[in-house]
């Protein structure tokens, strides 16, 4: 799947002057796969990190350390070496652990030349937001490419031959929307049915989200009436 974040990564990773980046945007947006992706095709090395999943690697930030003592625990975590050239430090789901969140200030100020993409913000840090697919990119990934050059060349010569074909895709992307698993779903195979239970997966991790971060009373939300006295 093509994403047009992609190419704002690579100018990250091009600057000279690098800050940690954190790629923000909502569950199910795909920031995990983009991140993943974007280390393994254009790193030598990637050291992933998922601090939800795993409380391994919670306590090397539990403290006010020195950079070189976290990168040292994250050579004791990959098992190598830790190049700052050629690795990139993804430090996925880190609003989990905020003292984890903290020290990216450490990287950004101190020690630039560690290359580190993950998700949340702060003074030294940068923030890229990632949002659904857009039109351009749900017709990319239903391979319909040509149609998105011929808008971004300005071919309105020919744009009006393909114009029952633009409506189809839009009536489309309007059913399906841009979240990249129901997107992946029914680029496959031009399947509805498969791209709606993408999106009811989808709904179903959101709702466990809500009842996880806002618990609610079960007299409120589950219509319990509390015990009269």
């Amino acid at each position: 799947m093509v994403r047009t974040a992609y190419e704002h990564l690579k100018k990250w990773k091009a600057r000279k002057t690098r800050r940690p980046l954190i790629l923000r945007g909502p569950r199910q947006v795909g920031k995990t796969w983009l991140l993943r992706e974007f280390g393994e095709r254009e790193y030598t090395d990637c050291v992933y990190v998922d601090f939800e999943s795993g409380a391994q690697l919670s306590g090397l930030f539990s403290e006010s350390l020195s950079v070189d003592q976290i990168v040292t625990g994250l050579e004791l975590y990959a098992g190598h070496k830790i190049n700052p050239a050629e690795t990139l430090l993804i430090f996925d789901e880190i609003q989990s652990v905020p003292q984890a969140l903290a020290c990216l200030k450490l990287f950004g100020r101190d020690a630039p030349e560690y290359q580190v993409l993950c998700g949340s913000s702060g003074e030294w840090v940068e923030v890229f937001d990632l949002h659904p697919l857009s039109f351009f990119e749900f017709l990319t990934a239903a391979g319909r490419e040509e149609y998105v050059t011929l808008l971004r060349e300005s071919r309105y010569d020919l744009t009006p031959n393909y114009r029952q074909d633009y409506i189809r895709f839009l009536k489309y992307y309007c059913f399906v929307g841009g979240m990249p698993e129901a997107v992946g779903a029914f680029a496959a195979d031009r399947d509805f049915s498969a791209a709606r239970e993408a999106q009811l997966r989808i709904l179903s991790v959101y709702e466990q989200s809500f009842s996880k971060f806002a618990p609610c009373p079960a007299s409120a939300c589950c219509g319990t009436a509390s015990p009269s006295s």
